[in-house]
């Protein structure tokens, strides 16, 4: 052979090696980046410090830039941390507001050889909790804040910490314009009124706003302001609650931890806007993922006072016994054979977060004629009974029964175990299981809908970083007087579903949200009767009816008329209240959509229900003297118009809100 060609060969050789060895480099780096990313950690390696070393000098020039009358040399830079106070912190605060990680702006003056720092708020809005933090010279939550941001967003360990390798960089990249925050400012309000609710504030603005659930009396979160220090995109949590008995709960979804072991989070629940967790902040688990992606380290966390009246659980100030406020004129607009089912979610004596599925039924009263009842079904564990729905059974009038179907999102053994449970409306004590999902990070979270034979729920997936939405269906039989289910299939969704119903003709409606740019896409979706029957479902044949933007984030709650109109419950949060306009949509003979906005209420309102005769029932929650309230409400249907009208009100012995109804006597 040539000596060329074998030079030729020993080159191509080196070069392919070359080649492997840089692929296999830059491979481990990714997946050791992207492990951390998952984690929504930075990798704990420093950037290397390459030959554009910054000399003493350059140092000096920046501290005399930056504060005069600070220049010193770069060994006389001390660490500066938590608690400190000085020149040094000064220094540190200017440089931090020029590169974006503080809300405010610097002018340096000098008079009579006297330096003076001229501070301002960048943004009106800025809340009182930050500004009562504020002070020039003083390291506090807002500065470490402030520090822990621009370390994540520089690859660095994230310590709160100034030491001498952060001064370099900071001041180095104050020379350079480099490392400047282009993410914004972001604070998440906690408010602890009822209900409660989270807020994100984007420089100046409120982007994001969702229900929440902060801690029992017995475990509350407590108040003040703390910058996130560590992040997890799952993890485990476990410790005892306030009653001694010990809970161990496996992945955790989108973790935020700001306060020891006080953590932003999702977590299932059948009710948000009421304190009844151990500690935590609970969000729904589309709102979590949300939240999860927009906060960094060292976002701040702002967990406010109470303002108004606070609940209270003692025995005491609690009723004794079910208490019903209802006039004779109410009583005619109700109908002989009233049964309307009710999900309360209250306390015990001892704290201890329940659940109740009560009934109202009407009954026959030899004074006034008519009486209204209350029974209570079930007692159990809070996640249970988040949604529930029913079918009618048998023939006749007599062998006619009622099926009811409630969704669970309870914890067994540290993995949610996500069941489907079912009752005869005459035998409610007999509780059965229909189907029960245990797969990690899947669960039925407060989803279900029941059609014939099927039961239709939304399963979420959270697995490599991501949240995955599913629409699956299952079907059911009796055998051997119990009820067996089926999964026949399931349908990847490119949108978050929160709220499932049928109507009368078969169609599948469903609500829910699609994040768009820093607003949410809120929407009405709906899948015909005849894709349903299909052997796969389309995502195509999937049509959007209705949707609105906004920050508000959350389920939607709808229902659906025979006469094809969608009533709408609409949240938004302005001014630290809690508003729901009821809206209706209808279609006119040119399927032109009209939209009516019928009233507006303040305080937490669950789903709808109605009748065959068009009358729609919902309840409102709201405190008075520290017992929850609740008011039934009917919409009785026109041709043009609609009225509402308030039927009656109540409260119960657990001091609970309702969150689920259903009249189960269509």
């Amino acid at each position: 052979m040539p000596l060329k060609y074998k030079i030729f060969k020993v080159l191509i050789t080196f070069f392919i090696l070359i080649a492997i060895g840089s692929l296999g480099f830059f491979i481990l780096k990714f997946r050791y980046i992207n492990t951390a990313v998952l984690k929504n950690q930075r990798p704990s390696f420093k950037p290397p410090e390459k030959e554009d070393k910054v000399s003493n000098k350059d140092y000096n020039a920046a501290a005399s830039l930056s504060a005069r009358g600070l220049t010193k040399p770069l060994r006389d830079f001390h660490a500066i941390y938590y608690g400190n106070y000085g020149k040094d912190v000064l220094l540190a605060d200017y440089i931090l507001s020029k590169l974006g990680y503080l809300p405010l702006n610097c002018v340096i003056k000098e008079k009579h050889k006297k330096i003076k720092f001229i501070w301002k708020w960048k943004y009106k809005n800025i809340p009182v909790e930050i500004k009562s933090k504020w002070k020039p010279g003083y390291f506090n939550a807002l500065i470490k804040s402030a520090v822990m941001n621009f370390q994540y967003e520089q690859r660095l360990i994230v310590t709160g910490v100034i030491n001498k390798s952060l001064w370099k960089i900071l001041i180095k990249d104050y020379l350079k314009k480099s490392g400047i925050n282009y993410w914004g400012i972001y604070y998440t309000i906690v408010n602890k009124n009822f209900p409660e609710t989270i807020s994100i504030w984007r420089n100046g603005n409120i982007i994001f706003t969702s229900l929440a659930n902060t801690g029992i009396t017995e475990a509350p979160t407590n108040d003040g302001v703390f910058p996130i220090y560590l992040k997890f995109f799952t993890t485990n949590m476990s410790g005892t609650t306030p009653w001694k008995t010990k809970y161990d709960d496996t992945d955790i979804p989108f973790v935020n931890y700001f306060n020891g072991g006080e953590a932003l989070h999702g977590f299932p629940r059948g009710i948000y806007g009421v304190n009844q967790s151990m500690g935590c902040v609970e969000l729904p688990i589309i709102d979590s993922y949300a939240v999860w992606k927009k906060l960094s380290y060292g976002s701040l966390i702002i967990v406010k006072k109470y303002i108004g009246e606070k609940p209270v659980y003692n025995k005491k100030l609690r009723p004794k016994k079910f208490h019903l406020k209802l006039k004779l004129k109410q009583l005619k607009q109700i109908s002989r054979k009233f049964k309307l089912l009710y999900v309360e979610h209250g306390y015990a004596y001892n704290g201890v977060p329940l659940a109740y599925i009560r009934l109202f039924y009407s009954k026959r009263n030899k004074v006034n004629g008519k009486t209204i009842k209350n029974k209570t079904i079930l007692t159990t564990d809070i996640n249970y009974a988040s949604n529930i729905d029913f079918i009618s059974i048998g023939r006749g009038r007599k062998l006619r029964n009622k099926l009811i179907f409630f969704s669970d999102t309870k914890s067994l053994k540290g993995i949610f175990d996500r069941s489907v449970y079912y009752f005869m409306l005459n035998n409610p004590g007999n509780i059965q299981r229909v189907l029960t999902v245990r797969h990690k990070n899947e669960g039925i979270l407060s989803n279900i809908a029941v059609n014939g034979n099927k039961i239709w729920f939304i399963l979420y997936s959270y697995k490599h970083g991501k949240l995955k939405d599913y629409l699956e269906e299952n079907t059911f039989s009796f055998i051997n007087g119990k009820i067996r289910a089926h999964p026949v299939r399931k349908t990847k969704l490119n949108f978050y579903s929160s709220y499932l119903t049928f109507d009368s003709h078969g169609n599948l409606w469903m609500s829910g949200l699609m994040p768009s740019g820093g607003n949410a896409v809120n929407y009405i979706k709906m899948l015909g009767a005849k894709s349903i029957k299909a052997n796969e479902i389309n995502r195509r044949r999937i049509k959007t009816i209705y949707s609105f933007k906004g920050h508000f984030y959350g389920t939607m709650p709808f229902l659906v008329e025979n006469d094809g109109s969608i009533f709408i419950l609409k949240h938004s949060y302005y001014d630290n209240d809690f508003l729901n306009d009821l809206i209706e949509i209808r279609k006119n003979a040119k399927n032109n959509l009209s939209i009516l906005n019928i009233s507006n209420f303040k305080g937490l309102i669950g789903n709808f229900t109605g009748n065959n005769h068009g009358n729609i029932f919902f309840i409102k929650n709201y405190l008075k003297h520290g017992i929850f309230q609740k008011d039934l409400y009917e919409i009785s249907a026109g041709k043009t118009t609609n009225k509402v009208h308030k039927i009656f009100s109540f409260y119960g012995n657990s001091n609970g809100v309702v969150n689920n109804i259903l009249l189960v006597n269509k």
